[in-house]
């Protein structure tokens, strides 16, 4: 009996130690550490007027990213020479992807080059955004004197919406105590990561069980609407926009299906891709029944894309194929209704479109079925991009005073299998964060 007071004597120095210690070295943390992280906005709000995207290095003499998910390359500077055009691009990896390859900076040297030097390119690609957060990231640009802004929006529409609400729970906890402890938002922070900036507003995703399916409708009614938003700002800037319609990687195969017994169909379907890429003959037995009685089920079209690509058909592979991911219920590609709607948005603000699927297509439909322009399970490879950006470059050049026309820039270009930054001395650009040299891979992602 007489131990129970002791005990609790323990327990409450034991408890004021680690108090104290605690305290201790937040105290050391706000004096040798890294400033407070800021607040991290919540999907549904899209851009909260208290979480900025972008804030000012007056050090540095620019702007450059307040978001941990943006690209670390992300600078805006505050001087702009006379007759300087600058022009931004905005997407989720596909823009964010390091030099000297990523989209952005092939579109930089090609910029660089057809400007006699005179430009300047904000990369403002950033992991995991959907049209819903590039909104609110475009209005902020659009106050730092850009001519003209290249959207790649459509991949992250569902990963948005489903995987990057606000955090709750504990999770949501630890993230608001992060905000107002530096200690706390040291110790969460990832490796790589500035514990600085606010934390991710992308947690590491779910199990698909967690998941719901994609609400199609629902889907394309929040892209048109974010889209809509995208066109009005940029137009009330007077800014030049040109939108580039997503291209897949069609030899990915979909996520999985919606609906009773999908999960059985999917297991099915794995085993016939397995199948057929052994060549055995039961990957394609009893397929076209199962087909015409599960007819939407993704799997399935994907297993006779493949099928028919294998056979040499390429226009029944075409149509299998691009179902396949048109019915993905847990879509990491834009589907062919969202490229649609954004091909509709643009018309409505008479915003330029780039279609990087038509042109991949037209340069060689087999190796673009085959997913042989893809160098990642959902980015492209530099010589897709060079494409698409050639076409967008010509794009800006009818739009905007000081390029030359594509025409007249190709004869200098080299080769499409080179390093096109590297060879033309893109000139090194300078933030707080980075120093790019496009000589060399970069590891900004």
């Amino acid at each position: 009996m007489s131990a129970t007071p002791l005990n609790r004597r323990l327990l409450l120095v034991a408890t004021a130690a680690l108090a104290v210690l605690l305290i201790g070295a937040e105290l050391a943390v706000r004096v040798v550490g890294p400033p407070p992280r800021a607040a991290t906005g919540g999907l549904a709000v899209g851009h909260q007027p208290g979480v900025d995207y972008l804030s000012h290095a007056d050090e540095h003499g620019g702007w450059v990213r307040n978001r941990q998910e943006l690209t670390p390359y992300l600078f805006v500077p505050d001087d702009k020479p006379e007759g300087t055009l600058r022009v931004a691009t905005l997407g989720a990896s596909s823009m964010k992807a390091p030099p000297p390859d990523g989209a952005s900076w092939l579109l930089a040297a090609l910029l660089e080059q057809g400007s006699g030097g005179r430009s300047q390119l904000v990369n403002a690609g950033a992991r995991g955004y959907g049209a819903t957060r590039i909104a609110g990231l475009q209005r902020e640009l659009l106050e730092r004197q850009v001519d003209g802004v290249v959207l790649y929006t459509g991949h992250c529409e569902f990963s948005e919406q489903q995987l990057t609400a606000s955090r709750g729970g504990v999770a949501g906890v630890v993230a608001w105590l992060a905000t107002r402890s530096r200690l706390i938002g040291l110790l969460i922070a990832a490796p790589g990561e500035d514990p600085s900036l606010p934390p991710p507003d992308q947690p590491t995703e779910r199990a698909r069980a967690s998941v719901d399916p994609v609400d199609p409708a629902a889907l394309e009614a929040h892209f048109r609407a974010s889209l809509d938003a995208i066109a009005r700002d940029a137009q009330a800037a007077g800014i030049v926009s040109v939108w580039v319609l997503p291209a897949s990687n069609l030899l990915r195969p979909p996520a999985g299906s919606g609906g009773r017994g999908a999960e059985e169909l999917d297991r099915d379907a794995e085993a016939r891709v397995q199948a057929l890429e052994r060549g055995d003959p039961d990957a394609v037995r009893g397929l076209d029944a199962l087909i015409e009685q599960h007819p939407e089920h993704a799997g399935l079209r994907y297993v006779h894309g493949r099928l028919m690509l294998a056979r040499g058909q390429q226009d029944a592979a075409s149509s299998s194929l691009m179902l396949a991911r048109d019915l993905d219920a847990y879509p990491a590609r834009a589907s062919s209704a969202l490229r649609r709607a954004m091909a509709e948005v643009a018309a409505e603000h008479g915003v330029a479109v780039v279609d990087a699927e038509a042109l991949l297509i037209a340069a060689d439909r087999g190796r673009y079925l085959s997913g042989g322009f893809g160098e990642h399970a959902e980015l492209l490879g530099r010589e897709a991009y060079r494409i698409v950006m050639e076409q967008v470059y010509a794009e800006l050049a009818a739009r905007l005073p000081g390029l030359l026309p594509m025409d007249e820039l190709r004869p200098a270009l080299p080769p499409r299998g080179t390093a096109l930054p590297a060879l033309m001395n893109y000139p090194v650009q300078r933030g707080p964060q980075l120093e790019v040299d496009f000589t060399k891979p970069g590891d900004g992602n």
